[in-house]
């Protein structure tokens, strides 16, 4: 039995296998956290240049129909 100065119990030691797959998750998640920063960026750009979002309706120049489409007879009836 120790004493209440007695030596610690050492940790027992790393083994090898875990570090690395321990690395390689940090690695794995270091990498998805800055694809997602990034393509967190390229949404916020993409929407503030009126690329998409509900105000990307009205910046593309088109009503959203055929300018070919003139003859509007066969919908008014006449």
């Amino acid at each position: 039995m120790g004493g209440i100065f007695g030596s610690r119990d050492k940790a027992p030691p790393v083994d090898p296998e875990i570090e690395r797959l321990r690395k390689e998750a940090e690695a794995t998640a270091a990498k998805e956290k800055a694809d997602l920063i990034a393509k967190e960026k390229e949404e916020k750009l993409a929407v503030e240049r009126r690329l998409r979002g509900s105000r990307s309706l009205f910046t593309s120049g088109t009503s959203g129909f055929d300018e070919d489409d003139d003859d509007l007879s066969d919908t008014l009836g006449g």
